[in-house]
């Protein structure tokens, strides 16, 4: 929020600070409104735009044209907003819907705000801090350029919403041309855009720039899992998913796609239809001895089956054409009553005979989901990677104890999004911090990504109070056939509409969000 029209509303006199006055620090406190102001940084911004003056003008020409084109397109948001409002557009109104809110970036916190972590908060907090300095540097850049002088720089809280704001001596804006305003009222929003495609840019560079510390890409490893997860007992931060149901996972991104195929085959009951009595439908077969076959068999019950605690039902594959004591397994499928059996999962998956082959029994509620994973920071297993590779970590696929493991979850697969992944991998042991310093800094840059985005298209708004305001009074001006009581007028009716169009907008997103269409 430019600091002009601020003091374009003020009684005060506009007298310009001195550059090196002895007030450095000043504060207005009120029942709605308090704020900072900074004066000390007067001196060094001025210098900075008077000397850059000539290239900082041509880069502001940029703005200009940059932040038209964002009010133009912001307008036609607003207007199909009012037209959905209206039930004048035709299709779904989650599409209308879509470009304010993701801009906004209002389902990244709306939706999860109860569930927003100490982290997430301090992101949000810098990346706001960012933002909003990053806007105001670029008002007060641009009107040293063009030799307007600060007044002072304010950090404010207004009800319970910050911001920050650059004021000029309003005499001396009213005094220059049109289109060099233009370039001080669309410094900010130009600054924002900028900003926002810097970090896009370094979001997309962040797999080349780690390259050296970080593997990217090739699996999933385990950042945190929640404590009431029932996956806490089986993974831990560090630990590398490899597979999942024998299908290799490469990224975050796979995992959850796998894990919400297996949810909806759940759902439509897939997994029954290809074996009596509840087999799955892939037919995934373990290998187990005959003298487990002889000694765990048990007698089903009306066709169903119960096992002790930590025991899971099996039943003999009718695909099987391994022998058991000279007789075919179809035939035992067939003929025997002691065909159901209760084995230990975990025991299971580890065995290697290929004797019989056994498919468990999935109840319509749970699903049988194997897990393979990798523990390389294992202390074992650097000790292995030592003398491999000096340090780095490799051998995962080794089968060494330590490295790789399985383990056989049996429960609601959805539970699985209580973990979280990260695509990057340390080359070497880092401690926790190297850990997490990668997801950091790419939600740091996502969240800078989606608050200068905001700031930006919120101050293109035809709307009271922010840049578009004074980008629609310069531009008026420019209309030699009206008169300044008619500006006013045709000024006061076109921020009035756009505040309205804008409230209504909002609404409707905040609607869709908790009705659950956003």
């Amino acid at each position: 929020m430019p600091g002009q029209r601020r003091a374009r509303r003020s009684r005060r006199s506009q007298a310009v600070l001195p550059l090196h006055s002895r007030t450095r620090l000043s504060h207005t406190i009120s029942c709605w409104y308090c704020d900072l102001k900074i004066s000390a940084f007067n001196g060094f911004l001025f210098a900075l735009g008077s000397r850059h003056a000539k290239y900082l003008r041509v880069w502001f020409t940029m703005g200009v044209g940059a932040s038209f084109m964002a009010l133009a397109v912001i307008t036609m948001i607003l207007l199909q907003q009012l037209a959905c409002t209206l039930q004048l557009c035709g299709g779904s109104a989650r599409f209308y819907n879509l470009p304010l809110s993701w801009l906004l970036g209002i389902p990244s916190w709306a939706s999860g705000l109860s569930l927003l972590s100490l982290m997430d908060a301090g992101v949000m907090i810098f990346s706001t801090l960012v933002s909003v300095l990053i806007h105001e540097f670029g008002h007060a850049i641009a009107a040293a350029s063009q030799g307007v002088q600060i007044e002072y720089i304010a950090l404010f809280l207004s009800v319970i919403f910050p911001g920050a704001l650059v004021a000029f001596n309003y005499n001396v804006l009213l005094a220059l041309p049109p289109f060099t305003a233009l370039r001080i009222y669309c410094a900010g929003i130009w600054h924002n855009t900028v900003f926002c495609a810097v970090c896009g840019l370094a979001l997309l560079s962040l797999p080349a720039l780690l390259y050296p510390f970080y593997i990217h890409g090739e699996r999933a490893m385990v950042l945190s899992v929640s404590p009431v997860s029932p996956l806490a007992g089986y993974l831990s931060p560090g630990d590398i998913i490899m597979s999942l149901n024998d299908l290799d996972i490469h990224n975050p991104e796979e995992w959850f796609e796998k894990v919400a195929h297996l949810d909806t085959q759940l759902q439509n009951r897939s997994y029954y239809s290809g074996y009596s009595n509840g087999s799955s439908r892939n037919g995934k077969g373990y290998c187990v001895p005959n003298s487990w076959i002889e000694e765990r068999g048990i007698l089903s019950t009306d066709g169903e089956i119960a096992c002790p605690d930590g025991l899971v039902a099996f039943k003999t594959m009718p695909c099987c054409r391994h022998f058991l004591d000279g007789k075919d397994c179809d035939d035992i499928y067939r003929n025997s009553t002691r065909r159901d059996y209760c084995f230990p999962p975990q025991d299971v998956v580890k065995l290697k005979n290929d004797e019989c082959c056994l498919a468990p029994v999935q109840s319509p509620h749970s699903i049988w989901a194997e897990v393979s994973f990798a523990r390389p920071y294992f202390s074992d297993c650097l000790k292995v990677g030592r003398n491999e590779t000096s340090m780095h970590v490799k051998g995962l696929d080794s089968g060494s104890t330590p490295c790789l493991e399985t383990f056989i979850f049996i429960g609601d697969i959805s539970v699985a999004n209580s973990i979280k992944l990260s695509a990057y991998q340390p080359r070497w042991a880092l401690g926790a911090f190297g850990v997490y310093l990668p997801n950091l800094m790419e939600k740091v840059l996502i969240s800078m990504f989606r608050v200068s985005a905001s700031l930006g298209l919120l101050n293109c708004m035809p709307v009271f109070y922010l840049d578009g305001e004074s980008m629609l009074d310069v531009s008026l001006c420019c209309i030699t056939r009206l008169d300044p009581r008619s500006r006013r007028r045709l000024l006061r009716v076109l921020l009035t509409g756009g505040t309205l169009l804008f409230v209504t907008a909002l609404a409707r997103v905040f609607f869709g969000i908790y009705s659950g269409n956003v």
